[in-house]
């Protein structure tokens, strides 16, 4: 059992050391905007979907959309697209980086089910995954086009799909003494157009397509010609993986006003970039036919800091910045003016048992998430699912699990082995008048029955989450292919 899905037991019954006021406080109400008007909608039309494509946009920051409140206009075609889908306003990663969440999106478990936590972790064999569930149900050609080898067939991932893996001879981005170039959005909006029109595709019942662009993720390129904002003057570093390297080392010393605003206006430029590409391959599917009856999901797996939390990057913790993500859904044959914004929170692990859904398939036992049909549909759920779990867990020496439920959020986090001793770290956050999580109000009397009952929550889950989780896979970095390390390093997950 992993040290993140068990560090928070022992705290419940310390709860009284730490907050305040009886146990009869009466916790505030906990789903402000909670979709009381979708309640009266009606129930969406939509047919079983002749295709199903999961566009994952690796490391975009939910605020960066204009659709979730974003003003700097980086996204006209992602906000257009949402108005022909269910749009998340507050959907969650179950982590803050690649490889554990992607492992949710596809088994419909939290990473200390599914045992996908730290660099050393590969998704193991007995970890069901919706593609397998898809090619037993029906005739269903599969692929999956992945620019992060995080996720790479070594990773335990393309498991079940008929094509699987990087794109070969494409164009790459590529700083000058970086060991990788990244594979830009319109390549693999190009390949991925080419996979649907196949004779495979049209000859199946069903065609499923994981599609991961790597745009935005570090190293961050220049996009003069996309990016709308303002040019402010260069930083003293560029966005290459060797002078990113160089300011990690420096630490908060380079987190200067002008470094922050140069390599945020990079990760801007990187997002319209990655905008434009997506509207095209919406365009060609609309053009090809192959938009109507897809059903369409545009997520990412987590987000990315720039020193708002005092670090740069991600899987660094669960603040906001990291952890919350755009998140859409198109269903097949579903009409624009059916579009609605879902405002209670969710999360990826939901994204498997919805497909099964839309599908008409009967659910799992295997899903620890949950289809967000019926909350699509009636704007109402089981009040047990109105918890949404994260968890971050990359180093074996901290760990980090964090819970939104309505308004509030609490993140707990846990050194251990360290030569300081063990420690614990807790913070509660009224995301409805402190979005950018700067006010801890833990120790806050006012707030101390919330504190009390998220706390408990969150320990009883971590019990529930490690009583399902599977035998791990671990993996040995050193002994992965040279190609598969050598992408690793580029993308800054090993040294």
């Amino acid at each position: 059992m992993k040290a993140c899905a068990v560090f928070v037991c022992c705290l419940v019954a310390a709860t009284a050391l730490v907050g305040c006021g009886d146990g009869n406080d009466a916790v505030p109400p906990d789903r402000p905007g909670s979709d009381a008007e979708t309640s009266s909608r009606a129930s969406i039309q939509r047919q079983t979907p002749r295709r199903v494509l999961i566009l994952m946009m690796d490391t975009l920051r939910a605020d960066s959309l204009g659709v979730y409140g974003s003003k700097a206009g980086l996204t006209p075609h992602m906000d257009a697209f949402a108005e022909h889908a269910v749009v998340f306003e507050n959907a969650y990663a179950t982590s803050s980086w690649t490889r554990p969440t992607v492992a949710s999106m596809v088994t419909g478990r939290y990473p200390s089910s599914h045992t996908v936590l730290d660099r050393e972790d590969a998704l193991p064999e007995s970890a069901r995954t919706v593609i397998e569930l898809l090619e037993q149900a029906a005739d269903t050609f599969s692929f999956g086009i992945t620019t992060n080898a995080n996720i790479s067939t070594e990773m335990g991932f393309g498991r079940g799909y008929d094509e699987y893996g990087p794109l070969a001879g494409v164009r790459r981005r590529k700083y000058d003494g970086d060991p990788i170039g990244l594979v830009p959005a319109d390549q693999v909006a190009e390949r991925s157009l080419q996979r649907l029109k196949t004779q495979k595709s049209i000859d199946s019942a069903l065609t499923f397509g994981f599609i991961q662009f790597i745009d935005p993720h570090a190293p961050y390129y220049d996009n003069p010609d996309h990016n709308p904002t303002p040019r402010p003057p260069m930083g003293e570093y560029d966005g290459s993986h060797h002078d990113l390297d160089v300011m990690n080392s420096i630490g908060r010393r380079a987190a200067t006003d002008a470094n922050i605003k140069w390599l945020k206006y990079l990760y801007d430029g990187e997002v319209a970039y990655l905008d434009q590409a997506f509207g095209q391959f919406i365009a060609s599917l609309k053009a090809e036919g192959l938009f109507e009856d897809s059903m369409i999901i545009l997520v990412s797996d987590h987000g990315e800091q720039f020193w708002e939390h005092g670090q740069r990057g991600h899987a660094k913790s669960l603040y906001e910045v990291e952890a919350r993500v755009p998140f859409m859904i198109k269903f097949a044959g579903m009409p624009a003016d059916q579009a609605r914004s879902i405002a209670r929170p969710v999360s990826v692990v939901d994204i498997a048992p919805t497909i099964v859904d839309a599908m008409g398939l009967p659910a799992i036992d295997d899903f620890e998430g949950h289809s967000l049909l019926p909350l699509i549909e009636t704007g109402r759920r089981d009040e047990r699912l109105d918890y949404v779990f994260s968890e971050l867990s990359m180093f074996k020496t901290y760990g980090e699990s964090a819970l939104r439920h309505g308004q509030f959020k609490l993140l707990v986090r846990y050194w251990h082995n360290r030569p300081a001793g063990n420690g614990i770290e807790i913070e509660l956050y009224d995301l409805a008048a402190d979005p950018a999580e700067t006010r801890n109000l833990a120790d806050s009397a006012e707030h101390a029955a919330v504190y009390r009952k998220l706390l408990a929550e969150l320990s009883a889950w971590e019990a529930d989450v490690s009583a399902w989780s599977l035998d791990g896979t671990d993996i040995e970095i050193r002994k992965l292919d040279e190609e598969t390390q050598r992408q690793l390093r580029g993308l800054g997950y090993i040294q």
